[in-house]
């Protein structure tokens, strides 16, 4: 048995934590650029610390610039498409805008497909299409965290706005998958490819902050309490999301990495929302569950 399939449950609850704090921190009013701002602050300073302290491999060179140059444009790719996501529910429709740049994780596993020979079969194919279809449902029907009083389908320019994002986060995590592919020789260590991509989404979130009306001291303080929960959540995550990529990819499967994480960070997250906000799951919901499952298994299978 690979032990690093054992790693995905694990990342799956880790993103879970993620989605929880964002969900918190936008229940209290706290502005996304000055929580993920002081949130990649915080991750970026315990990788640095977990650096120190605990990666043997050898400093950064040359060698490893391919490495490099795929991370921080991962970092900024993925930090562009969550906030072109995030601008797409202020609008009507928000369900399907939520819904649809969720399904980033097909870029990732096709590219594996097709440019690593991961074994593709009838199986996995069904797979996608069960997760793939219960996601949007359940995405659909997340009470009080998508939906609006206002039901009307999703308007051309955000269903094009919603593929924008879609393919940028996918693009993004198609070239966090790559390094896992380079010679060790060439490629960071996980820590230190978890810290060039939280430094780098540090990064992004200041220059946001700084080009945006509300930057102010008040709203970075409030921020902190809720940042720091989600830089060291998200620093765990990157932990435990890289050596899964590297590990999985030196047995051509990497591509499943995003489809089982995401996949269990839905069914997390939602039975979350059940219960924090008291919702009763429908039959079809329960249904829902049970495609990702079965999804997930068959993608592995």
């Amino acid at each position: 048995m690979n032990y690093a399939y054992l790693l995905l449950p694990l990342l799956g609850l880790l993103w879970a934590l993620v989605g929880v704090i964002v969900s918190e921190a936008k229940q209290n009013g706290i502005r996304p650029q000055h929580f993920y701002l002081t949130g990649s602050i915080c991750s970026s300073a315990l990788l640095l610390l977990l650096n120190i302290f605990f990666c043997t491999s050898s400093n950064l060179d040359k060698s490893k610039l391919h490495a490099v140059i795929l991370y921080v444009l991962g970092a900024f790719l993925n930090g562009s498409g969550q906030a072109l996501s995030m601008s797409n529910l202020k609008r009507q429709g928000r369900a399907l805008a939520y819904s649809i740049p969720l399904l980033a994780f097909l870029l990732p596993y096709f590219w594996s497909v097709a440019f690593w020979s991961q074994s593709f079969t009838w199986k996995a194919l069904t797979g996608l299409g069960l997760i793939t279809g219960a996601i949007i449902y359940l995405s659909a029907n997340k009470k009080g965290t998508i939906q609006t009083e206002n039901k009307a389908s999703l308007p051309l320019n955000q269903i094009i706005v919603a593929f924008a994002a879609l393919f940028i986060i996918g693009i993004a995590q198609t070239l966090l998958s790559i390094p896992s592919q380079l010679p060790a020789e060439r490629t960071l260590s996980p820590l230190q490819g978890a810290f060039v991509l939280q430094a780098s989404s540090a990064l992004f979130f200041l220059g946001w902050t700084l080009l945006g009306k509300d930057c102010s001291i008040a709203n970075l303080k409030r921020s902190i309490p809720y940042g720091l929960l989600w830089g060291t959540t998200a620093a765990a995550s990157y932990s435990v999301l890289l050596p899964a990529l590297l590990l999985l990819g030196r047995v051509r499967q990497a591509g499943i990495v995003f489809p089982a994480g995401c996949s269990l960070t839905i069914l997390l997250f939602t039975s979350y929302t059940a219960i924090r906000y008291r919702e009763r799951l429908s039959w079809k919901q329960c249904l829902a569950f049970a495609s990702v499952i079965a999804g997930i298994f068959l993608v592995k299978l």
